[in-house]
C-alpha cells in the first residue's frame, strides 16, 4: 500500500482505495497520504439512475439559497 502511494504521489497522481468497510481502515489510509476512499462504509452500491437523482439532489440542495441567520 505505501509503495503504489509514494509512486501514484511521485508521479502526481491520486489515489482512490477501495473497498474501505472501516473506520480504521480509512484512518490508515489517510495516515498514508490517500485521501480518497469508497466502499461499504460510505454506501452501498446502488443502480446510476438512484445514484444519479440523488447526487442532482445533492447538488441542488448545495447550491439552493440558506435562509439568514437572526442574529
Amino acid at each position: 500500500m505505501q509503495t503504489v502511494i509514494q509512486i501514484a504521489k511521485t508521479l502526481g497522481l491520486e489515489i482512490i482505495a477501495e473497498g474501505v468497510e472501516k473506520p480504521s481502515q480509512c484512518l490508515v489510509f489517510k495516515q498514508h497520504g490517500c485521501h480518497h476512499f469508497q466502499g461499504y462504509l460510505f454506501g452501498k452500491p446502488v443502480p446510476a439512475d438512484i445514484f444519479e437523482s440523488a447526487l442532482r439532489d445533492s447538488v441542488s440542495a448545495a447550491t439552493e439559497p440558506q435562509p439568514e441567520t437572526l442574529s
